[in-house]
This record gives structure tokens, C-alpha cells and sequence, in this order.
């Protein structure tokens, strides 16, 4: 190929330009059989907030990212390669106070942490074995967990690189982390899960409670 006509741009300064898009953050929905397979995995709680639920309860609202666990355990044992791909989902669950769900959650996380009376952020990083079960339900929910020593598996939930958008986001929770927010009023009302599919775990709770 002649290299004299090859026509090159020069972005620096020149009429031509193209967009640039950020890669928008993965989400975190209700495990729903069809796209969350039940099954033994890995769990790493990655954000625990209060919230609302559509109906008016009061609720917590944790997010997971949960990892094959058969797959996990083959790699820390040495059996698979340290960059084999490990089916990995982004789901959250929704815990009502006063409900058994909010219970057993209170219970699984004092179990981890190893104290009776947290704040939510100390539950970030709490690692488990878990069991996702649908049973009757079409929302999942872990009929099983187990606590687990997380640096053991931080090789398997790699942070991501640090840029200079979520270094200025690590440094204002920083400089947020000794204010004490309550979520009452208008900003526990901010908080109010407004999607669709929570409608669904609204009756899934309704039914549970029959």
C-alpha cells in the first residue's frame, strides 16, 4: 500500500471529532430465574443503603456482586488459572424491617462482622458463601450464607483502576464519612425505589406474608 494516500486526521485542533461516551455502571436488579441461574456462589456485598419500598415500608436495600463459587474455589485452589473467566452477576436485595428477610439479614452481617450493632457502611466488603433460591418465588433470595475471610478472595473481586473521576469520588465520601445521615423525611423519600420491578417484590412480600 502506498503510503502517500492513506488519508490520516488530525484530531488535535481539526473540524473532524468524534464523541467520546462514558461506559455507563453495571446495574443492580432483583435476580430473576431467567437471568440469575440458582446456585452456590460467592457474595460480596458492594453498597447497603436505606430505602422505601413503593408501598410505603421501610426497607434496606443491599447490592451484591456475586461469582460462581465451584469456579472461585478451583482458582484459589491452584485447579484453574488466576484470569479464568468466573460467571459474575450484580443483583440486589430488598429487606423490609420488620420482616424475617430483615432479620436474617441483620443476623448474617453481625455474624460476619463479628459484632451485634453496625453501621451499614461496615457491612460494605462483607464476603459469604451463599445459596440463591427461587423456590415458588419468581424473585431469588440466599436461603444460605455463610461468612468468609474477604482478603482471601480480593484477588477474585478485583477493585477497578482508580481514575481521576472516582478519586474525587473516594476523597468526597472521605470527607463525608464523619457526618452521620440519617434517611428520614424528605431524604428517606429521596431514596424511594420507583422501578417497576419493585412493585413485584412488593406482592412477592405480600404473598410471603399469607
Amino acid at each position: 500500500m502506498n503510503s502517500k494516500n492513506v488519508k490520516t486526521r488530525n484530531y488535535l485542533g481539526s473540524k473532524t471529532s468524534f464523541k467520546l461516551t462514558r461506559k455507563k455502571a453495571n446495574n443492580f436488579n432483583l435476580p430473576y430465574p431467567n437471568q440469575v441461574p440458582a446456585g452456590d456462589y460467592i457474595s460480596r456485598v458492594v453498597s447497603a443503603k436505606e430505602t422505601i419500598t413503593k408501598s410505603g415500608n421501610d426497607a434496606i436495600e443491599v447490592c451484591y456482586e456475586i461469582k460462581e463459587a465451584s469456579i472461585c474455589e478451583k482458582i484459589l485452589n491452584g485447579k484453574l488459572s488466576s484470569n479464568t473467566n468466573i460467571p459474575t452477576y450484580n443483583i440486589r436485595q430488598i429487606y423490609p424491617l420488620g420482616t424475617s428477610f430483615f432479620d436474617n439479614y441483620c443476623e448474617a452481617m453481625a455474624e460476619a462482622v463479628g459484632i451485634d450493632e453496625m453501621d451499614l457502611d461496615d457491612t460494605i466488603g462483607v464476603t459469604e458463601h451463599v445459596t440463591l433460591d427461587y423456590g415458588n418465588a419468581t424473585i431469588g433470595g440466599y436461603i444460605g450464607r455463610h461468612p468468609l475471610e474477604p482478603e482471601k478472595y480480593d484477588r477474585i473481586f478485583r477493585k477497578p483502576k482508580l481514575t481521576k473521576v472516582n478519586l474525587l469520588e473516594n476523597q468526597e465520601e472521605a470527607d463525608g464519612n464523619d457526618i452521620k445521615h440519617e434517611y428520614k423525611g424528605k431524604d428517606l423519600l429521596e431514596n424511594k425505589i420507583t422501578i417497576d420491578e419493585d412493585d413485584e417484590f412488593d406482592d412477592f412480600l405480600e404473598e410471603d406474608d399469607e
